[in-house]
């Protein structure tokens, strides 16, 4: 028999499900964060092009967290947003709940090169991807989302870059003190 992917068996019984609540989100100073997103974003992208990625996939909240220094409330008891996260070379599409930021956050993500996109745009943005090479990691992301893309798509199946410059962050600061 096929594998039915798209099928939400949760949906079928659970008739008073609550929809995905988007809380206001915020951005961390840097003097918080460590290191700046323009920063982070520049060590991903030495890792994307190592691996000659096109387009870097990240669905990991506290990767996407850490990577542009956001936190929310969206998950009980932890500080992340709900989003999915889509880096190139030249921009980074976040796909997360409309009009969470302040007029100052959004401005400062926007200064860095991030485009704000709704939420539900992920899974359609996925299938218009069209002969790139795509670093994901396979662990990290859902079957629905290697379901979306494309034939002519070639998946480089790495750790997430992020996972490996936090390590290394925090190693670094291990050593310092």
């Amino acid at each position: 028999g096929r594998l039915c992917w798209k099928l939400d068996l949760a949906e079928e019984i659970w008739t008073d499900r609550p929809p995905l609540i988007h809380h206001p989100a915020f951005l961390l100073q840097e003097c918080y964060s460590g290191l700046g997103t323009e920063e982070k974003l520049k060590r991903v992208r030495e890792k994307m092009e190592a691996e000659g990625a096109d387009i870097h996939l990240l669905t990991s909240l506290d990767d996407i967290a850490w990577l542009l220094n956001l936190r929310g409330s969206d998950v009980e008891y932890c500080p992340v947003v709900l989003a999915y996260a889509v880096i190139t070379m030249e921009q980074v599409l976040l796909f997360t709940g409309e009009g969470i930021f302040k007029a100052e956050d959004s401005c400062r993500l926007y200064e860095d090169g991030v485009e704000l996109c709704p939420y539900d745009d992920f899974y359609p943005y996925l299938s218009k991807i069209h002969g790139k090479r795509v670093l994901l990691c396979e662990g990290r992301v859902s079957c629905r989302l290697m379901k979306e893309l494309s034939e002519d798509v070639t998946v480089i199946d790495r750790p997430n870059p992020t996972t490996l410059i936090k390590d290394g962050v925090l190693q670094q600061k291990a050593m310092q003190s």
